[in-house]
């Protein structure tokens, strides 16, 4: 058994090389759960892929226990799907092991646990919003949480490649250091507030706020009815803003990407030039 201190383990394990306050406040809070989850797992034989792969599985199952009926258990299952996402990567820093398979499901993760969170919830809610246009609705937020991350990874690969390109322009640069040490660091310029505004909300459809917030959202869903006697679905206006705001999302990130087709044969001629 490792007898260490939750202190301790917090600063082995979360410390970063640009300060914690970076993180947003979800991400700090979901850290001071994971912690302790990550003690009892670094007690076990568990690795960080194992770890990454019970987190997936929580998941899956937790779509299973909203289709099912089990509301309550679907939400823990949900938690620790979540907070799994966390400790996998806690338990890697503790053990000093990186791997290519532990980046590839990790993104696994992301890519099953959001789908099958909101199609459990959305065939739970169907039942009190006996609607076509919201079952439509699910149907969209649920392939859109799926391709939402890979536009927006591609989208961001093209806008660094702009800013990249504009650099060396601006500043006619005539040698690119090969060690990453050499690199000169620069403050990181923020982002005006319009351009902004995407990358924000798609953050915020994104793992693992999405889970948070429709989470909230069943609670409200399944208890405001009884507490304050609200009928209205909370949920239903949740899964329409959902499909929505990230169908719009992902029409400009693939316009974006689609727009931009031509930037890295241009950022390849100009590495040439330089």
């Amino acid at each position: 058994m490792y007898w260490i201190s939750i202190k301790d383990l917090r600063a082995k394990c979360q410390k970063t090389n640009y300060g914690y306050d970076v993180y947003p406040l979800l991400f700090r809070f979901i850290r001071v759960l994971s912690i302790y989850s990550t003690w009892l797992l670094i007690q076990t034989r568990c690795n960080p892929n194992t770890i990454t792969i019970l987190g997936v599985l929580c998941g899956v199952l937790s779509g299973i226990m909203f289709f099912a009926g089990f509301v309550n258990s679907a939400l823990i299952l949900v938690i620790l799907a979540v907070i799994a996402d966390f400790s996998d990567g806690e338990v890697s820093r503790f053990h000093g092991t990186t791997s290519k398979e532990g980046t590839y499901l990790d993104t696994i993760h992301h890519f099953v646990v959001q789908p099958f969170f909101i199609a459990g919830i959305v065939l739970w809610s169907f039942e009190k919003n006996n609607s076509h246009l919201f079952l439509a609705a699910g149907m969209v937020s649920v392939i859109n949480s799926i391709i939402l991350s890979l536009a927006v990874s591609s989208a961001v690969d093209n806008a660094l490649l702009k800013h990249l390109l504009r650099y060396i322009k601006s500043n006619r640069v005539r040698h690119i250091p090969t060690e990453i040490e050499e690199t000169p660091v620069k403050p990181m310029q923020k982002a005006g507030f319009y351009r902004a505004i995407p990358g924000t909300v798609a953050r915020m459809l994104d793992f693992p706020y999405v889970i948070v917030i429709m989470g909230v959202g069943v609670i409200l869903d399944r208890y405001c009815s009884v507490l304050f006697g609200i009928n209205d679905s909370v949920i239903l206006y949740m899964i329409y803003l959902y499909a929505l705001l990230s169908s719009g999302l992902v029409t400009l990130f693939v316009w974006n990407v689609v727009h931009s087709r031509h930037i890295e044969k241009r950022f390849n001629e100009t590495i040439k030039m330089v």
